[in-house]
């Protein structure tokens, strides 16, 4: 439909001429400028799902507009009718191109899926679709024709899409996930007939009134994407459970995983915000979680800029994408927990989650240390590699006595061991750190 679009503005500039009066003349001005938005939108869309209902939807549009400028330049080539009828037949063509019209005809665009059995191809259309979006909404940004800060839903939409992909491929069977597949399908149509409105509303210079109907849209798309809705929250927690528990391959690559670490540290600052006594509580139990994931997305974002090895994310994929499921569990399983109420059982659960945490620090730490030293000595190398060897038979030895041997007594014992060598290593590490930058 791209193609139709642009051909409707081809049309449109046909009839544009001095045969009309100057304020006609901007109105279709400024009807090719909101088309523009129409025709890149609708490549973006394409490029990503070439079969996506939006388009098919917005066809009888562009179908009806060629018709009627058909017939405008019919009337001007056997100057039959007056001037001012031109003018009516013309204001009744901007009126079906108006951008609020063809925002309006996606709400229509949305298909219904309520007996469709979930399939990967409906994921995949679904994960194009808002890839999609996320396109548009850069180019409102670009044009200036935000009336809206697009970069928050830029960022939720990343993390829906991540988290949505993550969970079909790992669970795509499980009972809450015909919950959470009209989510982000919802959204993405609801973000698209947004971005056409703010792009409407910027270009028409429209009131003050609409800038405010617009803009409380948006805010309720924002808290319709929080995890912590009532609604949403207890289908993320039981997907990320799911998804924890399939035992699959790893599915994150370093980007996706980067931008779910990411997302997760806001939700986690956004948790923290809520209520003072949380922050105090997280600090005093499980500081590791505030620590760890800052640390965890700056290794990711060096993995996915290139500045280390893609290697070395290889052989930690496994272990950080389990760490970064359970971290995301912890901080969603946070807000319904009273965290300042101790018990053994949280306890527990939370010094496991702690070992995993630092021991792939503690890999991290070596990894970065063999790339950033390069004058290290030949025998140093060799004895961190050897290091590195014995951590990842204590990491997979840590990893698999947590999830097959929770009943016995000694396995708290063996644990605090290895955190023990995970401390170790880790303060070495540390002043060899500071000695080197003084």
């Amino acid at each position: 439909m791209a193609e139709e679009c642009w051909g409707v503005i081809v049309s449109i500039n046909l009839v544009k001429g001095n045969h009309l009066d100057s304020s006609t003349n901007n109105e279709l001005n400024n009807a090719v400028e909101q088309l523009a938005f129409v025709v890149v939108s609708l490549v973006a869309l394409e490029a990503a799902h070439p079969e996506n209902e939006i388009s098919a939807q917005l066809r009888d549009i562009f179908i009806e507009t060629r018709a009627v400028i058909f017939e405008i330049c019919s009337h001007m080539n056997n100057q039959a009718g007056s001037t001012s009828g031109f003018i009516i037949m013309i204001s009744d063509l901007l009126k079906i191109i108006r951008l609020e019209n063809i925002a309006e005809r996606i709400k229509a665009a949305k298909p219904s899926r309520s007996s469709s059995p979930i399939t990967m191809a409906i994921v995949g259309s679904i994960v194009a679709l808002v890839d999609g979006v996320i396109f548009i909404l850069s180019l409102l940004n670009v044009k200036r024709y935000d009336v809206l800060p697009v970069c928050v839903l830029k960022d939720k939409l990343i993390y829906l899409e991540v988290f949505f992909t993550l969970t079909a491929k790992q669970c795509i069977e499980h009972e809450r996930m015909k919950d959470l597949l009209a989510h982000p399908e919802d959204v993405a149509y609801t973000a698209i007939r947004l971005c056409f409105c703010a792009a409407a509303c910027k270009m028409e210079e429209n009131n003050h009134q609409t800038r405010v109907r617009i803009s409380d849209e948006y805010h309720n798309l924002l808290k319709r994407l929080s995890p912590f809705g009532p609604e949403l929250r207890p289908i993320y927690q039981s997907l990320l459970i799911g998804s924890k528990s399939s035992g699959t391959e790893p599915i994150m690559d370093a980007k996706s995983m980067s931008n779910f670490v990411d997302a997760i540290n806001k939700d986690l600052m956004e948790l923290l915000g809520h209520n003072a006594s949380w922050k105090v509580t997280f600090d005093d139990r499980i500081p590791w979680l505030k620590q760890g994931l800052p640390y965890l997305s700056t290794f990711l974002h060096d993995i996915a800029s290139k500045r280390t090895p893609l290697e070395e994310f290889n052989s930690l994929q496994s272990h950080m994408e389990d760490i970064a499921i359970e971290a995301a569990i912890v901080i969603y399983s946070s807000y319904d927990e009273r965290m300042n109420v101790r018990s053994t059982e949280i306890d527990r659960k939370h010094f496991l989650w702690q070992l995993k945490f630092n021991w792939v620090k503690v890999e991290i730490g070596l990894i970065q240390l063999l790339n950033n030293e390069a004058t290290i000595i030949a025998p140093l190398k060799d004895l961190i590699d050897d290091v590195r060897e014995q951590l990842i038979f204590l990491g997979t030895l840590q990893m698999d006595s947590t999830e097959q041997c929770k009943e016995q007594t000694k396995i708290a014992d063996l644990l605090t061991l290895i955190q023990s060598v995970n401390n170790f290593v880790s303060r070495h590490m540390k002043k060899e750190d500071t000695e080197h930058v003084t």
